[in-house]
């Protein structure tokens, strides 16, 4: 589920960066567009430009998220307490205009960014598919609520006192599963059951599945796959999953090698996997010879199945605070 990277003003440098600090009023450098103003995307995606005006300095992420006062379009972190963000506030992520699964150089490098006690324009995307800060994923079922941590927000199986319910946001699925025939030797699929979910570059697993295995690509009920099957069964079951990637390790160093797709990974995700804790500090390389390099160096040397969290590909269709716990 790809997230959206471009807003339909964007020519030249990348657009959504943010503005400032801005002057004190009427005076240079002003904003470039008025608070409030709302700009297309690729994706289906909509962005909205809020007044940020923190009272002291501070980081946050591209998917943070934040709460809009729609009089005035002052965004704030979303954060947990009675009555805090007024009903029908608007909800979205922050964006600064980053993108993944293309070649090292067009890749940015600020998917955090710093700010001073001052006045800012933000770009906060309100529609489409974009990354979210979120401390779990419960369900597909369970209603977004948000958290005591600015900028975060939560499925969970039951609402945490004093939280807010945000709706319409929506998280993604991260696994399921599908059959297929599979033959030894072969790196083709058929009889795939369904394609439903099923995108290029997800993860694979199952009887007759190699380690690190990903989709290559899907006609009708025909499926290729990155590596050739190891046995012949019929209707076979597959699980496949998103943020989830295959990677080899070294002891004692920061660097992982990818040896699969990187569906769903992004900076500022946690890692986790046998020897691998901590942070993605940054994506490196091109399609097919990816690195990853983390926070904290591995503990152990080998290929291992890596799952991250933190941050995730979610679905925004306009989301607001719709109620208090």
């Amino acid at each position: 589920m790809p997230i959206a990277n471009m807003l339909t003003s964007d020519i030249g440098g990348r657009g959504g960066l943010p503005e400032g600090p801005y002057g004190t009023i009427g005076n240079y450098p002003m904003p470039t567009f008025e608070f409030g103003e709302t700009i297309d995307g690729n994706r289906g995606s909509v962005f909205v430009f809020c007044r940020y005006a923190p009272v002291a300095a501070g980081s946050w992420n591209q998917g943070d998220v934040f709460v809009v006062d729609v009089e005035s379009f002052t965004a704030y972190p979303a954060t947990l307490g009675s009555a805090y963000h007024p009903f029908g506030a608007w909800v979205g992520s922050l964006y600064l205009g980053n993108k993944t699964g293309v070649d090292a150089s067009l890749q940015p490098s600020n998917w955090t960014w710093t700010y001073t006690a001052g006045t800012y324009g933000i770009w906060l995307q309100i529609a489409g598919c974009g990354l979210i800060n979120a401390n779990s994923i419960n369900a597909q079922t369970k209603p977004c609520s948000t958290t005591a941590t600015g900028g975060q927000v939560d499925f969970p199986s039951s609402a945490a006192a004093n939280s807010q319910t945000i709706a319409l946001l929506y998280p993604p699925l991260l696994t399921s599963t599908f059959t297929a025939n599979t033959t030894n030797g072969s790196a083709t699929l058929t009889n795939v059951s369904s394609n439903k979910n099923l995108l290029p570059g997800l993860t694979l697993s199952g009887t007759g599945i190699p380690n690190g295995t990903y989709i290559v690509d899907m006609q009708g009920s025909s499926m290729t796959i990155s590596n050739a099957a190891t046995a012949t069964n019929s209707s076979q079951t597959i699980t496949w999953k998103n943020q989830t990637f295959w990677g080899t390790t070294v002891n004692g160093s920061p660097t992982i090698t990818v040896t699969s797709a990187l569906p769903g990974i992004y900076p500022n995700q946690t890692l986790t996997g046998t020897g691998v804790s901590g942070t993605v500090s940054s994506i490196n390389g091109n399609p097919g010879s990816w690195t990853v390099t983390l926070s904290a160096n591995a503990s152990a040397s080998g290929t291992v199945s890596i799952a991250a969290t933190g941050y995730y590909e979610a679905v925004l269709d306009y989301p607001y605070i719709s109620a208090q716990n």
